[in-house]
């Protein structure tokens, strides 16, 4: 699994040395950094062997890294409280290799003090929370780092690779199209749409289940347009021989 680490935010040398040096431990090599506001020459002297991490280490923005990522995973110590929370609905990390192995995905890890935003948290395919004392559930960001890290690096499990973001949002945006054609109201379309990525992400379908699923829509609407297969097809699904009494 090709992984890379962000930083949002950083502001604390100490914090970002020691993600350098949990990076490296666990075999990676890519750090991205957010609008960064720590002192390089200061995390220098904590990351100990692994400078060259913080070195060649990338500025970037937030929805640059969504294009270019298949899977864009946020952290959080807060959870949804409710079920009608869609933003914060969260997996624990030992769910994550069995849901997007095989693919290209980043780690997201909010600021030193405020973590992320709704926003960004929206902006996420998958949201991860490790499982804390429910008092005092936020870790420091190199210990949640080095949780995470080695429960994808522990399990031996290889699986084929899932769909891409592209796919899951192309079958989510389809079926809200048919929902507004069956004259689901807008806000409710919104909510039902972002539910189905949930899913969908959550299942990992594979390329072909992908295919099968955005072809579907279309076949419907197609159906919608001609009242002729509708009949058709309702007279093929009736039982032979007709009712019995």
């Amino acid at each position: 699994m090709e992984i890379s680490i962000v930083l949002v935010e950083p502001s604390y040398p100490i914090n970002v040395g020691y993600a350098a040096r949990i990076i490296k431990n666990f075999g990676y090599k890519k750090l991205f950094l957010i609008n960064p506001k720590f002192n390089m020459q200061e995390a220098r002297k904590f990351a100990s062997h692994a400078v060259d991490i913080l070195e060649n280490a990338e500025k970037c923005s937030f929805d640059e890294l969504i294009k270019r990522e298949d899977y864009v995973i946020g952290t959080t110590a807060i959870s949804a409280s409710r079920e009608g929370n869609l933003t914060r609905q969260t997996v624990p990390p030992w769910e994550i290799v069995n849901m997007v192995s095989g693919n290209k995905i980043c780690l997201i890890f909010g600021r030193d003090t405020t973590g992320l935003t709704n926003e960004e948290i929206t902006k996420c395919d998958l949201i991860v929370k490790i499982p804390a004392n429910g008092k005092y559930p936020t870790l420091n960001i190199s210990h949640a780092m080095a949780i995470i890290l080695y429960e994808i690096s522990k399990s031996s499990i290889r699986k084929k690779a899932s769909a891409p973001r592209i796919s899951v949002d192309m079958i989510a945006a389809n079926f809200a199209e048919l929902a507004l054609i069956a004259g689901v109201q807008k806000y409710k379309v919104k909510i039902m749409e972002k539910a189905l990525k949930r899913i969908l992400r959550r299942s990992k379908p594979t390329q072909r289940e992908s295919s099968l699923l955005v072809g579907l829509p279309r076949k419907i609407r197609l159906a919608l347009e001609k009242p002729e297969i509708i009949r058709l097809s309702k007279l093929r699904a009736s039982p032979r021989g007709g009712r019995r009494e």
